[in-house]
């Protein structure tokens, strides 16, 4: 059952489902590269020694050691085959580390703030069965709650960048 009764019709209903689909795309693009954008064009001096190695332990035990362990090798091993030198490692967090600098400056000056209730939504997406966090418990031994802002004030930047970007 369709609501076209012509051929014709069913074209122009398919083509405006794809040009739809398409649109969609590319704001979900334009929204993942918003702040790379911005960065592109910022200049960071100087990174925080502390925040650069804690970025870089991070990235060890969040991002690196589970793809080791999803692909039951060491993190050793896995470093080794992905060519993860030090260097590597560093740069990878100071670009972690400049992406949340321009994130954090661009929501203090625009005054982005995470509500509770963005926070409590965010949160519960993130727990349970096949999530990043089992249960409750694991969310709060990992102390998440900065990762969790982190995440809403990402989205909520880039969609202000979007939203105010002067785009040619």
């Amino acid at each position: 059952n369709t609501d076209v009764k012509t051929i014709g019709e069913w074209r122009e209903k398919l083509r405006k489902e794809m040009v739809e689909e398409l649109d969609q795309k590319a704001a979900q693009n334009l929204k993942k590269d918003a702040i790379s954008g911005v960065a592109k064009f910022s200049m960071v001096r100087r990174f925080p020694d502390k925040l650069v190695e804690d970025t870089k332990k991070d990235l060890d035990e969040y991002l690196y050691k589970p793809f080791a362990e999803s692909m039951n090798i060491t993190l050793e091993e896995l470093k080794e085959q992905y060519g993860l030198t030090d260097e590597v490692i560093t740069e990878n967090a100071k670009n972690t580390v400049m992406m949340r600098m321009i994130v954090i400056g661009i929501a203090k000056k625009e005054k982005i703030k995470v509500t509770a209730e963005e926070f409590a939504e965010e949160k519960k997406n993130m727990i349970g069965e096949g999530k990043a966090f089992a249960d409750e418990k694991a969310f709060d031994e990992a102390k998440a709650d900065d990762t969790v802002i982190d995440n809403i004030l990402q989205k909520k930047v880039s969609d202000f960048i979007v939203e105010n970007a002067d785009i040619k």
